[in-house]
């Protein structure tokens, strides 16, 4: 049983993005806890939640006969591993104790007595595990302060959770966090389209572990359509007692796209429109930045003409309420031309599915036989570029503001010590 305290101490926990399995936010609190040790405690290991039940708030666990039932003793160890987390913030009073959860794993079935799970869990499901975990810290102990910070879809988790008990939160930071449908999950869908015609799903390409695609399918089309967004946020709005919430909004390169010359019904020429809509390689400022009731920090890199001319961010390079803006028009931020790279590598990949089909009798392909798929994916991992004329599309994910890098750039480490340390 934990003892109630007067003293007030602070949980910072941070939820990662899709897929993230609880590993993004390894280095991002290692580097915390390194440039600010005399404030901040760490708790290496995530607080796992893949045998969570959430339709019954239980662990699951393998009975003696071999089947799934409930878990006791699983029960057991996540209380003493919150137990344990509050008693830790509560003997360093005056540090942020910082952890991990791990909640996009799911059980998928029972194999040879042991228990196989799945990546991508859906957003409601994480929402019904985080909000377990905070209500037990602060049944654990009320007064422990709880700080959410969320990458990618981990901040939508943390706003599900904020709709339902916002009085047990005190603060959330949400890091290149979408607010409204993203345009390159819609793009996803409609690629999908087209290579399913030629028997391939694209899904079961990107993710290729039995039952994965599926799941994954799912996570995306969420992320694409606007029931989701504007249900989300309608309850956000609504609030009386919100807590405190910080968009950190990055941006890595620009969405480049061409519309065509044509003309209008009384025969007057239009010339070609150039949009550039910035983003961070996955999502855009305007997808950001969609959110009420919040503070938004943008970071870039500050060498841009329009960070140093403060125009970056001011309204000029990103949308509201469904109605894009383009970004300054001196940008030099690296360039990516959607429509160029899907157009490249779809005929690349027409190709082999006619060749794979031709000599094996199936269509199949794998990405990165792709050059622009194999730069974007070196950009990623820091690994040096193999093709020179891909150098905009690797920039945009090797930049420190790209959507992976993001987390731990000096700027975002940085904000959250001078916010909370």
């Amino acid at each position: 049983m934990c003892s109630i305290n007067i003293k007030k101490y602070k949980i910072m926990l941070f939820q990662g993005g899709l897929g993230d399995g609880g590993t993004g936010f390894k280095n991002t609190i290692e580097l915390l806890h390194k440039n600010y040790s005399s404030r901040t405690i760490i708790i290496n290991d995530a607080i796992d939640m893949k045998n969570f039940n959430v339709n019954n708030n239980s662990f699951y666990g393998l009975g003696a006969d071999g089947y799934l039932s409930k878990s006791n003793s699983d029960m057991t160890k996540f209380n003493q591993i919150i137990s344990d987390i509050v008693s830790t913030a509560k003997r360093n009073a005056n540090k942020v104790l910082l952890t991990r959860t791990a909640l996009d794993l799911s059980i998928s079935k029972i194999n040879n007595g042991e228990l196989s799970y799945l990546s991508f869990d859906s957003i409601l499901n994480q929402a019904k595990k985080l909000k377990f975990i905070v209500e037990s810290i602060k049944n654990c102990d009320e007064e422990v302060e709880v700080i959410l910070v969320g990458h990618s879809q981990g901040g939508l988790v943390n706003l599900e959770v904020a709709t339902q008990i916002p009085t047990l939160i005190n603060d959330m930071i949400s890091i290149s966090t979408p607010y409204g449908p993203v345009n390159l999950a819609k793009k996803l869908i409609n690629v999908n389209v087209l290579t399913k015609i030629f028997g391939t799903d694209l899904y079961e390409v990107i993710q290729d572990k039995p039952g994965t695609a599926k799941k994954y399918k799912e996570c995306v089309e969420i992320l694409a359509k606007s029931d989701y967004f504007d249900d989300v946020k309608g309850r956000w709005n609504k609030l009386s007692n919100r807590p405190n919430l910080t968009v950190i909004s990055s941006v890595s390169g620009h969405l480049f796209k061409v519309i065509p010359g044509y003309c209008d019904y009384n025969g007057v020429y239009i010339p070609n429109s150039i949009y550039k809509y910035p983003f961070d390689g996955l999502v855009s400022i305007g997808e950001q930045t969609d959110i009420e009731n919040a503070k938004i920090v943008g970071i870039t890199d500050r060498s841009l003409e329009c960070y140093n001319s403060k125009q970056f961010m001011c309204g000029n390079c990103y949308y509201q309420y469904g109605t894009y803006k383009t970004c300054y028009k001196n940008c030099c931020l690296p360039s990516f031309n959607l429509e160029s790279a899907l157009l490249v590598t779809g005929l690349q990949v027409l190709e082999d599915l006619i060749d794979s089909w031709i000599h094996n009798d199936k269509m199949e392909f794998e990405l990165t036989n792709y050059p622009i798929m194999n730069d974007i994916i070196n950009g990623i991992y820091d690994e040096a570029i193999e093709d020179p004329n891909n150098a905009q599309y690797y920039n945009v994910y090797k930049s420190n503001y790209s959507h992976g890098n993001v987390i731990k750039c000096n700027e975002t480490i940085s904000y959250i010590a001078g916010k909370f340390f």
